[in-house]
Order: C-alpha cells, then structure tokens, then sequence
C-alpha cells in the first residue's frame, strides 16, 4: 500500500522484479474517457522522452479493468495498471538534504520545458478530454478540487486576491498585464494544462 488520496495505490512487484503502481480509481473524479486520456498523453510524453510511468494493458488487452467496490455506493471502480518510477518527495529530499534545491529545481524545471515542447508539437487523439486546470479551473465559481476559500486559513486579503473586482488586480488583473508584457500565448500554448493523477 502506497497512498489513499485521489486514488487507492499500491505498488506491485511481479515475479521477474518489475515493478509496477496498480490504481483503483476513485468513483466519480475521473470517467474512462478521461482515464484514456490521461494514457494517451502520458504515452505521448514518455515517447518524447520525459520519464513518465507507461500504462500496462490487462491480461484481456484492456487499458483498465473494472471491479466491485466493497461499502459506500457499491458502484464500480476503474483498475489500472502503470509502470513504477522510483522517486523521493521533493520536500523530504531538501529536507533530508539528500539534494541540492538549486540543482533539484534546475531538473524540475528541465523536465517541465520537456513536457511544454511535447505539448506544443503534440496533437491530442479525438476524444481527448481531461479537466482544465484554468483560472476558472483552479480558482473561479466551482473549482476543481473544490472552494478552497471556504477554509478557515483563506484571509480577507487573499479573498480580495481571488475577486479581482478592481481593474489590474486578480487573476485577470495579472493575465493582462503578462498579455501586455509577452505578447498573447500561441493557439497551442494556453494556461490550461490537463490534471494527473496519482
């Protein structure tokens, strides 16, 4: 057992010392549309070059199975399957100082240009639909990962932040002023990027 948050992991380790995350994913957060999805880019990505875990296909061929989830609303469970890349938190890495934040932030920063001169090139298959991690996305009427502004630790200033009533201030208030600064983003290059999943 791995982790319990976006979905149940678990490491798998088979036979021939392959090792493998095998997910069951949560009901409700992802359809199988948007779990396709996320394996086409993710494949997509890997054959680019940037280390990212490939989906393993079911003994049937299929790219999930689908199983009976015991308590709760019964319903069913998307299983998949993806190869395992070795990692350390990036938090206990700077902590533990097994890493040089300079040096780890240079390689996080490598991998991200990796993953936008993919995206750029890169023409998603049809049908490909991920949730749009946007302005509205991230922080407008009904974000994603909910209204975050409901916890008590969201002040009265960061409120201000998110409302953006006044001209050049908020999130539009900043998009502006970066248009005005860059130049307008290229037909390929938007601020949305499709979320992942642990």
């Amino acid at each position: 057992f791995v982790a319990a948050r976006e979905n149940v992991v678990f490491r798998v380790q088979a036979p021939d010392g392959r090792r493998y995350a095998l997910r069951i994913h949560r009901a409700g957060y992802h359809d199988l549309a948007e779990l396709l999805a996320e394996h086409a880019w993710t494949t997509a990505l890997s054959n680019a070059g940037i280390p990212t875990p490939r989906p393993v296909p079911t003994l049937a061929g299929e790219p999930y199975a689908q199983i009976g989830w015991p308590g709760g609303d019964g319903g069913l469970r998307h299983v998949g399957l993806i190869d395992w890349i070795d990692g350390v938190p990036l938090t206990d890495a700077i902590a533990q100082r097994q890493a040089d934040p300079v040096s780890v932030l240079e390689a996080i920063g490598a991998v991200i240009a990796g993953m936008h001169a993919q995206a750029v090139v890169w023409t998603m298959p049809p049908g490909f639909r991920r949730p749009l991690l946007d302005a509205d996305g991230l922080i407008g009427e009904q974000p994603w990962w909910g209204s975050f502004w409901d916890l008590p630790e969201f002040d009265a200033a960061q409120a201000r932040a998110r409302g953006g009533g006044a001209r050049g201030s908020g999130v539009e208030g900043v998009a502006r002023q970066n248009r005005r600064r860059h130049g307008e983003l290229g037909p390929k290059m938007g601020v949305a990027a499709p979320v992942m999943s642990a």
